[in-house]
């Protein structure tokens, strides 16, 4: 039977302990995929909702800040919103959630993400609202945090069984250089969670504690059979005599929209990009490595496992290309 540590210990104890880890991680890992999953952990913010804040007897605040967000059909500054401590999201680490990239207003490729989410919620069995009624929800996010029209807005929806929570935040800067490294732990391409976007974020906070100590800024998962898969908060592609590689959806990756994006762009550009199986050891001998987020865009892989690397040709020409759309063009 599988022991649940809540069954001996206070829920504050509990929160506060879980909490702390999480935190550290949030804060020093600024690209990472959700980290608490509810659109909180940003950069130098307290963590709150479902790991480790203020525990009251019926609610669990979600933050200090004076940011608007959308909690069940309500605007609420954030000091106001609070989720109950009986939702399935902090007792189980049950619900789902999306990070969006939102430029000039609107929300980029929100279709695609709405899609992707919409699978998600309903292998977990919950329901979602329709995605023209999300677009309203975000764009009216947007225009209420009166984010200026240059900024690169981070909007992440949540859904648990018993909360819908939108927020946006001001993305951060993008590092010039990434470092990469392998981790000692792996995706399950055949868990029942393969390629969802949950809040049991776990495994992916150790996993990027572990790329802090070795001073990197993410960190490669292989599956279980050895292969390639995917970062912590990254899909991540490979350049090999001009050959644009990528782990197939089969290795127990996240269908990510901008790696799908960034698929579409460079058969367009004629790079005939392919999907292939491959050991991480032979990743050392590639031309190019390079990381795609929503937030992140395209990033090239300064250094892997120790190895220094080029920002190359196709690395940068599809960075143009992707900042090109995400624009507009």
């Amino acid at each position: 039977m599988h022991h649940n540590p809540c069954d001996n210990c206070g829920g504050e104890a509990f929160a506060q302990a879980i909490g702390s880890a999480f935190l550290k991680v949030a804060q020093d890992v600024p690209y990472s995929r959700g980290v608490v999953g509810a659109g909180q952990g940003e950069v130098g913010e307290k963590v709150h909702l479902f790991l480790g804040g203020r525990l009251s007897p019926n609610t669990l605040d979600l933050a200090s800040s004076t940011m608007m967000i959308w909690l069940n059909g309500e605007w609420k500054n954030e000091e106001q919103a609070s989720v109950s401590v009986s939702d399935g999201a902090y007792l189980r680490g049950e619900g789902c959630f999306e990070t969006m990239l939102a430029c000039r207003g609107r929300v980029f490729e929100l279709g695609r993400h709405w899609l992707r989410f919409e699978r998600a919620c309903q292998r977990l069995g919950i329901e979602l609202l329709d995605c023209e009624a999300a677009r309203s929800v975000a764009e009216e996010l947007l225009e209420r945090n009166a984010f200026e029209p240059d900024q690169r807005v981070r909007l992440r929806v949540t859904r648990s069984p018993q909360s819908l929570l939108f927020t946006a935040k001001v993305a951060p800067p993008a590092p010039k250089q990434l470092i990469l490294h392998r981790t000692q732990y792996c995706r399950n391409e055949q868990s029942a969670l393969a390629g969802m976007k949950v809040i049991s974020y776990g495994e992916n906070a150790l996993a990027l504690a572990e790329a802090k100590r070795k001073g990197a800024d993410e960190i490669l998962f292989g599956n279980t059979r050895g292969e390639w898969c995917e970062g912590a908060w990254s899909n991540v592609f490979a350049v090999e005599g001009g050959t644009l590689l990528t782990p197939p959806l089969s290795s127990g990756c996240l269908p990510g929209v901008t790696r799908e994006v960034v698929m579409s762009l460079a058969e367009k550009a004629g790079l005939e990009p392919e999907e292939e199986v491959r050991s991480i050891a032979q990743l050392q001998g590639v031309d190019e490595l390079f990381l795609t987020s929503s937030v992140l865009g395209v990033g090239a892989v300064a250094e892997f496992d120790g190895r220094p690397l080029q920002e190359g040709p196709v690395t940068k020409l599809l960075a143009g290309l992707l900042r090109e759309r995400e624009m507009g063009g």
